[in-house]
């Protein structure tokens, strides 16, 4: 921007610049002009507070502009749409009178003046600039995958614009301008990312692999780095953990080439390596991950930096999953202190934060207090984002779970129901995570004793998950287990030993035959065949659910004392305990 107006000090320059985050909108802007009104140029402020502005660029003339006076417009999308036929038909008026001004724009804004104004879209001195936070990692256990673009969206219609935009902009380069392949693809990279979220893998897989493509065929190293980041992310959301963790493995050794072995983009990576070896069971290489992104982190930025909270979050996530619950309060109580002395009590990252604390609480066996933060959470959320948010959708989805635990199955139900209507309206009626809601909104069905209900739910669950992914997905493993558990409570015996014995073989598929997953399947389809009578054949899926349970989690762990209990009480031919799931 600095050098753009410079060239442009004596004529007309038209900067758009969307950004995502006051904060760090603010800083850029501060430092634009720290470093431009020491070379004599002075910035004008416009912010936009009605009707009155509709002929933006008519009031910019009556301002009378000076050669080295700059405007800086604010809130352009008070007067859509009105103001977009002004700007293209009235652009003429930013060259005949010299004017320079920045638009500072949200997204959505950015996305109608390229639309419906193409003319003054056209008359740019550059490419809209974007100004993006990184995205906050909504670890709501278990850890997601950080993304390389940190695209961040708060409606279906917002992100629909934003790939609307970004599929404008590369059909314009792929015309005009081809020779820009770098712009080409970042382009296609974002868009895997807006894609991944949609739910549309497909498309996703297509525009990361073009995006790695293009970065190879230029040699840029950190796009290439990048464009294998975004691409583990999507083969991990596609059940494929080995393709994740290789091509992350591949992207840090880049990052760790191009940076050095302690630098934030390598933080990420190992971070994401983390994630995958949670997924695949191995706890204590996630756990040495995670440690490393911290100390990583930590000596970059500090030990009160929100990407610090981040990386002791995902620390408190392997420690809960190791059954080291003390453990795991403790990380997630220190990145909850970070959050609120960064940002104070009420930003969306302290949500994310209160809600992890939430979870551990849960599994501590404080249902009143794991409430308490679920309901912190979500009024966090609500505050922040409106009543229609994702975010909240998963805050909602919380209290419904602990609701459940309490015994609160109307209250709970209440709450799955919201979050499956949040989410259908934000993403349709066919994505991966409403099926989440789906499922629990049948379990507690299934607890209200409306089997039929609860049948119908499951089975709608899985038909999204293997529309979207297929046959052989952790998230259709859970999906068939739990029709075998409602064919069980229905008497169908046989259906249900199939069920069990499906989602056994995907998750075998998947994690190898010594993962967590695997021995809390084996452990169900042992309760199922020791109510059929094949006591021999429910005797050794107990014993296999038992050593990998012991051998992952400890002796102590709740998993493991179950599956003990459930195999000694079949020794002792008494009745068995309930599925571990």
């Amino acid at each position: 921007m600095t050098v753009a107006l410079r060239l442009s000090r004596d004529s007309s320059c038209i900067l758009l610049v969307s950004f995502n985050n006051e904060l760090l909108r603010r800083d850029v802007e501060a430092e634009l002009k720290r470093r431009l009104e020491s070379e004599g140029f002075s910035f004008r402020e416009l912010r936009i507070a009605g009707d009155g502005y509709r002929n933006l660029p008519a009031m910019l003339v009556d301002m009378k502009p000076q050669p080295d006076d700059v405007f800086l417009i604010y809130d352009l999308r008070k007067i859509l749409p009105e103001v977009l036929e002004y700007l293209n038909y009235r652009r003429e008026d930013f060259v005949e009178h010299k004017i320079s001004a920045i638009f500072w724009l949200d997204e959505p804004t950015l996305t109608e003046i390229a639309r419906k104004a193409p003319d003054f879209w056209a008359f740019r001195s550059l490419p809209a600039l974007e100004f993006k936070a990184d995205r906050l990692q909504d670890a709501e256990l278990p850890s997601q995958a950080e993304f390389s673009g940190g695209l961040t969206y708060s409606t279906r219609g917002e992100l629909e614009d934003m790939i609307a935009l970004r599929e404008e902009l590369l059909k314009d380069y792929l015309r005009n301008r081809p020779q820009n392949q770098s712009t080409i693809a970042r382009l296609y990279n974002e868009l895997a990312e807006l894609y991944f979220y949609k739910a549309q893998f497909d498309r996703a897989m297509d525009s990361v692999q073009k995006a790695l493509e293009l970065y190879r065929e230029i040699e840029d190293r950190e796009g290439e780095a990048s464009a294998l980041s975004n691409l583990g992310g999507v083969l991990k959301d596609l059940g494929d953990l080995e393709g994740a963790k290789e091509n992350w493995e591949h992207a840090l050794k880049i990052d760790e080439g191009v940076y050095g072995p302690d630098h934030p983009s390598v933080a990420r990576d190992v971070s994401n390596l983390g994630i995958v070896l949670q997924d695949l069971g191995d706890l204590e290489g996630a756990k040495e991950n995670y440690e490393r992104a911290l100390k990583i982190d930590e000596g970059m930025y500090g030990p009160e930096h929100p990407n610090v909270a981040i990386r002791v979050s995902n620390l408190g996530s392997v420690l809960q999953d190791l059954g080291d619950l003390e453990g795991a309060k403790e990380n997630y109580e220190r990145a909850l202190k970070i959050g609120e002395d960064v940002y104070g009590p009420e930003h969306p990252s302290v949500a994310i934060r209160v809600n992890n604390l939430g979870s551990v609480l849960h599994d501590l066996g404080d249902l009143e207090g794991a409430k308490e933060h679920f309901q912190r959470a979500l009024k966090i959320g609500e505050d922040v984002y409106g009543p229609e948010h994702p975010s909240v959708a998963i805050r909602v989805n919380n209290l419904g779970l602990v609701l459940h635990d309490l015994g609160d199955l109307d209250g709970a139900k209440a709450s799955y129901e919201r979050a499956l209507k949040i989410d259908e309206g934000v993403y349709g009626p066919d994505h991966p995570d409403v099926a989440i809601y789906v499922n629990n909104l049948g379990s507690v069905l299934h607890d209200l004793g409306d089997l039929e209900g609860a049948k119908e739910h499951y089975e709608r669950a899985l038909k999204i998950d293997e529309g979207v992914y297929g046959p052989d997905h952790p998230s259709v493993a859970r999906d068939v287990n739990n029709l075998g558990g409602i064919f069980y409570d229905l008497g169908n015996l046989k259906d249900a030993k199939e069920n069990l014995q499906r989602a056994l073989k995907i998750d075998e598929g998947i994690y190898g035959p010594d993962h967590p997953s695997v021995a809390r399947r084996a452990n169900n389809l042992g309760m199922m065949l020791e109510e059929l009578g094949d006591l021999e054949g429910a005797r050794e899926n107990y014993e296999r659910a038992l050593g990998i349970f012991e051998r992952h989690l400890g002796s102590d762990h709740p998993y493991t004392k179950g599956v003990r209990r459930s195999l000694q009480s079949l020794l002792d031919s008494q009745t068995s305990k309930a599925p571990v799931e």
